[in-house]
């Protein structure tokens, strides 16, 4: 059985858990094939022997028994780009729709996105060639719910199955760093970083900085954070780069005693971690997941952040321990309820 992957392969910790999550749930015996443009951004994937590279030239898009469509933040509207992304996931879902094969697309949010256009092409796309989509939240859900196959869950990496037992956990604080296009939003956010980088450092804490996308800039925040750290306190600080080595990404993920999240995924995965967070948010996917789970703690908005206190931050760590109801995991896992109907028909 071959299956063609569409996902974000930019080495992505977040988008890369997905598709972890997907190669470890179903056997070995079925081949995946990934859209991508080299093999180096497979790096994270080479343990997996039945992952490979798709090349258009040499894999006929005639001879894949379905697509698997997966991510968070695939239906963004960024000027006219969703226009080129629609005719590319058209060049596989034609082929499909013609030989009676499926599309699936799981794990994701819509928008964001003003444009009625857009909405109404996506809809009628997800209507005729998609044969299930699974939203990750229930506003993005509520726009696509009288579609038959559109379904809502809670984010996919919430099934991620990890050791909870906090052994080994470090005197460490880990902070999710992004690099936004606003530079006031940049100065802000390096400035209360090291705000917060400072008082912990005094308390005996050692910071790892999290970039969980260096071809996203995180990096570019992490070197204005670091200008601002006096020399004396530079040895307490650590850049965490992820650079495709998930299991070794999560260890150390695991190893923290607190995490500040901005990332979207760092939050998920403070809370599958068992740790103490607190949330930045810098986009409504994030603040539908916290509505979603009807979380009544304390965050703040990314563009606000000149206003957060010290003092709350501090508070908040020490008792934002909010443990992941089971429910929420078996809804993550039932992201793949039809995609596991359909792979367990082909195989039988």
């Amino acid at each position: 059985m071959k299956i063609l992957v569409d996902a974000f392969i930019e080495k992505n910790f977040g988008d890369d858990l997905f598709l972890k999550i997907v190669f470890e749930r179903y056997s070995e015996t079925i081949e995946w094939y990934v859209i991508t443009d080299s093999e180096e951004k497979l790096d994270a994937f080479k343990a997996y022997k039945n992952v490979y590279l798709y090349n258009r030239k040499k894999h006929n898009i005639w001879n894949f028994d379905g697509v698997l469509n997966i991510g968070g933040s695939i239906f963004m509207q960024n000027g006219k780009r969703w226009i080129r992304q629609l005719v590319s996931r058209l060049r596989y879902a034609l082929p499909m729709k013609l030989k009676g094969k499926p599309v699936y697309i799981l794990g994701c949010n819509y928008g964001p996105s003003n444009s009625n256009l857009m909405y109404k092409t996506n809809k009628l796309y997800i209507k005729h060639f998609v044969k299930d989509i699974c939203f990750r939240d229930k506003e993005s859900y509520g726009l696509f719910k009288t579609i038959k196959q559109a379904r809502v869950a809670s984010d996919i990496v919430y099934s991620l199955k990890c050791n909870h037992q906090n052994i080994n956990e470090d005197k460490k604080i880990g902070i999710s760093i992004m690099n936004f296009d606003d530079q006031q939003v940049n100065k802000d956010l390096v400035n209360k970083l090291v705000d917060i980088s400072n008082h912990y450092i005094s308390k005996g804490y050692s910071i790892d900085y999290l970039a969980f996308c260096e071809n996203q800039n995180d990096v570019e925040t992490y070197r204005a954070i670091e200008q601002k750290i006096s020399d004396t306190s530079k040895k307490n600080i650590n850049l965490n780069i992820y650079q495709g080595n998930i299991d070794n990404y999560l260890n150390s993920m695991q190893n923290l005693q607190y995490i500040i999240t901005l990332r979207f995924h760092s939050l998920i995965l403070a809370q599958v971690l068992g740790k103490n967070y607190y949330p930045i948010v810098y986009s409504k996917k994030t603040t539908n997941i916290l509505i979603d789970q009807e979380y009544k703690g304390q965050f703040t908005k990314v563009e606000d952040i000149a206003q957060l206190k010290l003092s709350d931050v501090v508070a908040k760590l020490e008792k934002n321990k909010i443990p992941i109801k089971q429910s929420i995991v078996d809804q993550a896992n039932s992201h793949f309820e039809k995609l596991d109907e359909y792979i367990g028909e082909f195989s039988s």
